[in-house]
């Protein structure tokens, strides 16, 4: 065997392993649950970052100089 094909079964094992432990965490409705309330949390905060500031004020109208 050579350092290559070492390296290479080793992570093919590796990324078998995460990929049952992933498919059987997944299987848990618990789990699914977690991962989309925590999939929310963060579009909040992103629009609580985005718009936080309150700076609710409208951009000037397009055709206003005409």
């Amino acid at each position: 065997m050579t350092w290559i094909s070492t390296t290479h079964s080793g992570h093919r094992n590796t990324t078998e392993r995460w990929s049952r432990l992933l498919t059987v965490l997944w299987a848990s409705s618990h789990t699914r649950t977690g991962v989309l309330a925590l999939y929310y949390l963060a579009i909040l905060l992103v629009l609580l970052l985005l718009y936080g500031s309150g700076n609710f004020s409208a951009p000037e109208f397009v055709y206003q100089g005409f």
